[in-house]
């Protein structure tokens, strides 16, 4: 699960982006020198959700603004990917390995900022970390994806998400009182880089990630789904990309996850399958991401050791998966074919990985925004979708009738 930094620092990256724990003498003293921002009583910003991805706009030195994602998983450190960390010219000072959630190891290059804004509100100084992320861009289809922020801001205030609103607030961590009826669950930090509950699936307990950079709703990893008999019966798919290459694992569903007193019923979950990667852990049972936090009004409050919840407007809605059973990527102007679930309707049609797919229900591909199409494809109101396909060169439309894919738990 764990990857080395020279200097015996460790890097953990998780089934959704990255988790990291500093890098050096730079990166400390960037940390302790850093001025910590004067505190107003609450900050409001916009934020765009994307792929199940909380985007904010930030500046860095000055320049931007650049779209990061908010990642409850990325430690100390903040991110960028390597084309942002040559476009702003920021310093190389070292490089090393990470391992991810993928099966492989990344190459990363060490840097830091001396200012990172989000709004008003200065965060900088603060290290930084270069790593390739096109192939995870291209996998999912983001148009713009220029780095991770992490504790730099959940360190300094506790952060509300306002998942109704598309808005984040920014509060004092000695001001702020939680809301009347809230839910608390208390947390702590795992290898004090990302918070972690207590928690239980179908009523077995396990220690569980709280991972807001992770789009899915439930993970839970191999040691744990194995030696508790979970393997259920539901569909061998692609089920995202994290550094070092795709995360696969079997989709199905639990009957419950408790999250503090409620019971978030029938989510979709993947177990986990491939190792050696950051998600094959024996002391975590899994991770909590942003499929079922956005359910809720989330806050954090790392200060006060709890996680906060509201029920928000989708909280009662059911978790819903793939219908099509694809995974389409980016591909220049053309999408391909990253997967195909075995059984389901893309395989009916004839759709098999790397085939060229040139349009979507007459869409041009070029046209076609890839998270907006995979939500599209889990709606129960969609019933079919026509796939324009290039076999060298020879063109075809394939119709997917879709079909729900995993089965209620029983």
């Amino acid at each position: 699960m764990l990857g080395k930094w020279g200097g015996g620092r460790v890097a953990l990256i998780t089934a959704g982006l990255l988790l990291w724990d500093g890098f050096g003498a730079v990166g400390q003293a960037a940390q302790r020198a850093g001025p910590r921002a004067a505190r107003p009583m609450s900050i409001e910003l916009p934020f765009s959700l994307v792929d199940n991805r909380v985007f904010l706009r930030v500046r860095v030195n000055g320049q931007g603004p650049l779209e990061f994602v908010l990642d409850t998983g990325a430690g100390d450190g903040s991110s960028v990917s390597m084309t942002t960390f040559r476009r702003l010219g920021l310093p190389n000072e070292g490089s090393d390995y990470v391992t991810g959630a993928g099966a492989a190891k990344a190459q990363v290059v060490k840097s830091h900022a001396n200012s990172l804004r989000v709004g008003t509100t200065e965060l900088g100084p603060v290290p930084l970390m270069a790593i390739p992320l096109q192939d995870m861009i291209n996998a999912i289809g983001f148009e713009k994806f220029d780095g991770i922020l992490g504790d730099a801001l959940f360190n300094r205030f506790v952060v509300t998400i306002d998942f109704n609103r598309n808005r984040i607030n920014l509060d004092d961590p000695e001001a702020y009182r939680p809301p009347a009826g809230a839910i608390i669950v208390p947390i702590t930090s795992y290898n004090h880089l990302v918070p972690m509950y207590d928690g239980a699936v179908d009523g077995i307990p396990g220690k569980f990630l709280i991972d807001l950079g992770d789009r899915s709703s439930l993970t839970l990893f191999r040691p744990f789904w194995s030696a508790h008999g979970l393997n259920k019966t539901g569909v061998l798919a692609m089920t995202g990309i994290g550094i070092g290459g795709p995360i696969r694992g079997v989709v199905t569903r639990v009957g419950a996850l408790t999250l503090g007193t409620v019971q978030v019923t029938q989510p979709v979950t993947r177990l986990v399958l491939q190792k050696p990667s950051a998600i094959d852990d024996h002391v975590i049972a899994g991770s909590v991401g942003t499929g079922i936090l956005k359910r809720f009004q989330v806050t954090f409050d790392y200060r006060h050791g709890r996680m906060i919840l509201m029920p928000g407007a989708s909280a009662g809605r059911p978790d819903l998966y793939d219908r099509a059973g694809i995974w389409l990527g980016r591909a220049g102007h053309e999408l391909k074919v990253l997967d195909v679930t075995p059984g389901g309707p893309a395989e009916a049609a004839g759709i098999k990985p790397g085939d060229v797919v040139v349009s979507v229900d007459g869409t041009a591909a070029a046209d076609v925004n890839l998270p907006a199409l995979r939500d599209r494809l889990t709606m129960l109101s969609v019933g079919s979708v026509a796939l324009g396909v290039d076999e060298a060169g020879h063109r075809s439309v394939r119709r997917l009738v879709l079909r729900d894919l995993i089965p209620p738990a029983h």
